[in-house]
């Protein structure tokens, strides 16, 4: 379910940015507006979920990867639905970033939290288009079984280091979540102390020479 919530939260953002008056009315209906944005999610996951569980074959050996799991045309129908909704989610973001691009200076500190946030989408969009590309290579090109699951096994690797990449991308580029995270992980930062007798100073005195 995580790439079709992405694509929703990507709409949401879009929606924000392009149609504010719209947005404001969508969330004005709080629950209505979180049903919309959950029907594609809940419904795309539902649909792969009970195709894969009609198309069980309770005689084949599922070795330790969960998506072999899925039997018949669900694996590639599952492969296939991701790789198009993480396309829709690069566009999705590319085009409310082009947005944010253009607004005035006054409104820096929303492009600031929007590119730790599309940063990290960058990294798990990466990582799940590259395995949901290379398992549809694999069913098309590739005829020996093993070589398939050897392949898919290797392109696994990048998804899972775009999920770990998650909290050090926050951290790193977001003062929130740093200040979050290390609150979290009970890590002391000192305070740094301001000096305030410049303009407390400037003031006593012109206020003296009044009198």
């Amino acid at each position: 379910m995580s790439g079709p919530l992405l694509l929703s939260l990507g709409i949401d953002r879009f929606l924000a940015c392009q149609f504010p008056v719209i947005y404001r009315q969508l969330c004005s209906r709080s629950v209505i507006y979180l049903l919309l944005q959950l029907a594609v999610p809940i419904g795309y996951t539902t649909y792969i979920t009970m195709s894969s569980y009609t198309q069980r074959d309770s005689e084949t050996l599922v070795i330790c990867q969960v998506p072999l799991a899925l039997s018949g045309s669900s694996f590639e129908e599952f492969n296939t639905g991701g790789f198009i909704i993480n396309v829709g989610v690069v566009i999705i973001y590319f085009v409310t970033f082009l947005k944010l691009r253009s607004l005035s200076v006054h409104e820096s500190q929303l492009k600031v939290v929007f590119k730790s946030i599309l940063y990290t989408v960058i990294f798990v969009i990466l990582g799940w288009c590259t395995v949901t590309l290379v398992n549809i290579l694999c069913i098309h090109l590739v005829a020996d079984i093993d070589s398939q699951h050897i392949m898919m096994i290797y392109a696994g690797i990048s998804l899972n280091m775009a999920c770990a990449s998650n909290v050090f991308v926050f951290y790193k580029i977001n003062s929130d979540y740093r200040s979050a995270i290390q609150k979290l992980l009970e890590i002391k930062i000192p305070d740094k102390v301001y000096p305030m007798t410049s303009i407390i100073g400037s003031v006593t005195n012109g206020d003296l020479r009044k009198f």
